[in-house]
C-alpha cells in the first residue's frame, strides 16, 4: 500500500464507464511531502477514514460483549 508498504487488501469495481489515472506510489509519495496543502488534504482524509473504522470496530467489539453476559 501507499502507506505501509504492504500489499493492498481493497480492490474497486466501476458501476458506469471511468477514466482512471495511475500514479505511482513513489510519484504520490513526492507530492504528499513537497506540497503541504496537499499532505494536510490527504493526512486529514485518511485520519477521518482510520478514526470511522476505528469507532465501527469498537461497536462490533460492544456488541459481542453485550451478547456474552
Amino acid at each position: 500500500g501507499v502507506v505501509d508498504d504492504q500489499p493492498t487488501s481493497a480492490s474497486a469495481r466501476a458501476l458506469t464507464p471511468a477514466r482512471l489515472c495511475f500514479l505511482p506510489k513513489a510519484d504520490f509519495r513526492r507530492v504528499v511531502e513537497q506540497s503541504d496543502r496537499i499532505g494536510r488534504i490527504v493526512n486529514g482524509n485518511l485520519l477521518r477514514f482510520l478514526v470511522g473504522r476505528l469507532r465501527g470496530k469498537d461497536k462490533e467489539v460492544d456488541l459481542i460483549i453485550l451478547e456474552d453476559r
